[in-house]
């Protein structure tokens, strides 16, 4: 819950800081999309959206 709140806020940030620069900076509305996708699936609990098996484990890449 903290992350995905986390995230979700830098997000917004990111929105706030494009509308206000405008011109070149509304190239930050690309890293606030993704930071809004990663928080809503932390605030989700939805691992698999992230890659993730669990929430607290990883996929082993070498076979094992």
């Amino acid at each position: 819950m903290r992350y995905g709140s986390l995230f979700i806020a830098l997000s917004a940030s990111f929105v706030w800081l494009a509308v206000v620069v405008g011109g070149a900076g509304l190239a930050l509305l690309w890293p606030a999309l993704s930071f809004a996708l990663v928080g809503a699936a932390y605030l989700a609990r939805q691992p698999a959206l992230l890659g993730r098996v669990t929430a607290t484990t990883r996929r082993r890449t070498d076979g094992r």
